[in-house]
């Protein structure tokens, strides 16, 4: 079975299989004597022409998910970074502002450290 329809990129279909000229301008000057089109030939056509389209639209469907996929991983993979940079930056700030402890003092069963009390545990 030859094939009878080519995809031309950006363009649509485009019909491969050889024309006889003459038969067909003999069939359009006299509708009644034209001969008889062949079934078989329309059939292998329609198929392959609703093949082609059907796998064009597959592709793009495949094309669609995966740019969809590649933006959505994307944009997880930012918001993870900008939240692991924002949680060392916090950590640095807060082990910047807290004094070191220099030295423990037990005061009447009580520790003072940082200027607070607490009671011993």
């Amino acid at each position: 079975m030859g094939v009878y329809v080519q995809t031309v990129p950006k363009r649509g279909y485009r019909f491969i299989a050889p024309v006889d000229a003459s038969e067909a301008r003999r069939s359009a000057a006299d509708p009644d004597e034209a001969p008889g089109t062949d079934l078989n030939l329309q059939k292998v056509l329609w198929s392959n022409i609703a093949e082609l389209r059907l796998a064009e639209e597959a592709r793009k469907e495949r094309r669609r998910k995966a740019k969809a996929a590649i933006l959505w991983g994307g944009l997880a993979l930012a918001v993870a970074a900008v939240a692991v940079i924002g949680a060392l930056l916090l950590a640095e700030r807060a082990a910047a502002t807290l004094p070191a402890i220099s030295r423990w003092v037990t005061l009447a069963n009580h520790i003072l450290w940082f200027g607070a009390w607490s009671t011993p545990l």
